[in-house]
């Protein structure tokens, strides 16, 4: 049985989960087990996850088939972690080498401690920035290391990814599931009422901030369970809390609730005459508002007075709790019209999305015509210029029987003087003949034809 869990959430983070796996692999401390939840990814996280856990036997993956949140698969983790203790880190972020080892030794000496440590500020691309995470978060004058429920109230400044802590310690404590992201907030609150915390100085986490963090892509999301999670903590620990951390927990709720508002106006427009006809929540609030401001001030300038209006305070958490679940009652109402309105954008978004698939088959189709017309036209200019062609041969050869038939011609006009030639000539023998066999040498006809015949063949 492995000393440490390594708990690691995964969920589209196949650009980091890589980088943050081999960081925990390569510890200096070795007796470990890490288990990686992929909390449904639709990217190639369970590919990476899969391709180290064929690698590595100390790698115990669970891969869930819908998405079930931050706080429901970190505790599906601690139920099945088999470690003494339990350490954190998020799929984006990365260890150094001795980590787990420095803050066992820690653990070591006193196993009752939260160890956490100091981180670096990474971007996308694991460039430093030169920050760190508690500068970051402006936690100079709070108490980092001790017991520091008190300095958790006034916000949230652990680096949870730095964060080791012994799993029997946690008795039935859990991440809250009902909230979204600030369910580590209220584990670390709900841990420091019971345990002291250990703080190291030295940056032993890098930190990642890129364009996915939730607190960059959801913002509202954190606004909407501030309200949660103070009213837990003043349900559970109010009795304890001191009244100037209580008037912050008032206002910082009210701002909140304040940032939700102003955050959804554009999306809620057609819902602001609805607002307007409840004048007299906003006359309540408004109430409340000015008088959480005079009482702010007043609880400065008078701070040792403060024990005395207690029963004021009383009266008006009661008040605002009153107004506060007639609030809730109104934003719940608002959430669902937008939940309507979301779902109905959702509905025109893949309408329009099937007419531009539409679209792009009939352009597609229009290019295909458009092709085949180019081709009609090659195979027609193909057959005019063959056409052509055939007409200069046609002319060609008409000129060439032109030609032939003068030629012929010639050679008829040829042959007709031949044949008249041997026509002539055969008569001429014939008379020859016939002046030779009957008229012999030395009579008068005989030298008439003599003479005749010089003549005929001076001229053939």
């Amino acid at each position: 049985m492995p000393l440490v869990s390594v708990l690691m959430l995964s969920f589209n983070h196949e650009q980091y989960i890589g980088t943050a796996i081999r960081s925990v692999l390569s510890q200096s401390y070795t007796d470990f087990e890490l288990i990686i939840i992929d909390d449904a990814s639709n990217d190639n996280s369970p590919l990476v996850i899969k391709e180290f856990a064929t690698k590595d036997t100390r790698i115990k993956p669970i891969f869930h088939e819908k998405n079930l949140g931050i706080a429901k698969s970190l505790n599906e983790g601690i139920d099945v972690a088999e470690g003494t203790f339990i350490a954190l880190i998020g799929s984006d972020d990365v260890w150094s080498i001795e980590k787990l080892e420095r803050q066992i030794a820690e653990l070591v000496k006193n196993e009752n401690l939260l160890v956490w440590s100091e981180g670096l500020i990474i971007d996308q691309g694991g460039i430093s920035s030169g920050e760190y995470f508690t500068r970051l978060h402006q936690v100079r004058e709070r108490k980092k290391s001790g017991y520091i429920f008190e300095d958790l109230l006034w916000g949230n400044f652990i680096l949870g990814s730095s964060l080791v802590f012994k799993k029997q310690n946690l008795g039935t404590t859990r991440f809250n599931e009902e909230l979204k992201y600030l369910n580590d907030h209220q584990f670390f609150i709900d841990m420091a009422k019971k345990y002291p915390y250990l703080y190291i100085d030295t940056p032993l986490v890098q930190y990642r901030i890129h364009g996915h963090n939730t607190i960059i892509k959801d913002k509202e999301g954190h606004f909407r369970d501030l309200p949660k999670l103070f009213r837990y903590v003043l349900e559970t620990y109010g009795d304890g809390i001191r009244n100037d951390i209580k008037i912050y927990i008032f206002q910082y709720t009210v701002d909140a609730l304040n940032e939700i508002i102003t955050s959804r106006e554009t999306e809620i427009g057609s819902l602001h005459h609805t607002i307007k006809q409840i004048p007299e929540l906003e006359g309540r609030i408004s109430d409340l508002n000015k008088h959480l401001g005079e009482l702010i001030t007043y609880a400065k300038s008078q701070q040792s007075a403060v024990q005395m209006k207690d029963k004021q305070i009383g009266k008006l958490k009661n008040q605002i709790r009153d107004d506060k679940q007639y609030f809730d009652d109104l934003v719940a109402k608002q959430q669902a019209r937008i939940l309507e309105l979301d779902q109905h954008l959702t509905e025109k978004i893949a309408y329009t999305e099937i007419l531009e698939s539409k679209t792009l088959k009939q352009q597609a189709r229009i290019v295909e015509l458009d092709q085949h017309l180019t081709e009609k036209i090659a195979y027609t200019e193909i057959l005019e210029s063959k056409t052509l062609k055939q007409q200069d041969s046609i002319k060609n050869l008409e000129q060439v029987k032109q030609e032939k038939i003068s030629r012929i011609q010639d050679l008829e006009n040829e042959v007709h003087q031949l044949h008249e030639s041997v026509m002539y000539r055969v008569t001429l023998a014939f008379h020859v003949n016939f002046i030779e066999r009957f008229f012999p040498q030395g009579t008068r006809p005989r030298m008439l034809y003599n003479r005749f015949l010089r003549r005929i063949r001076s001229v053939f």
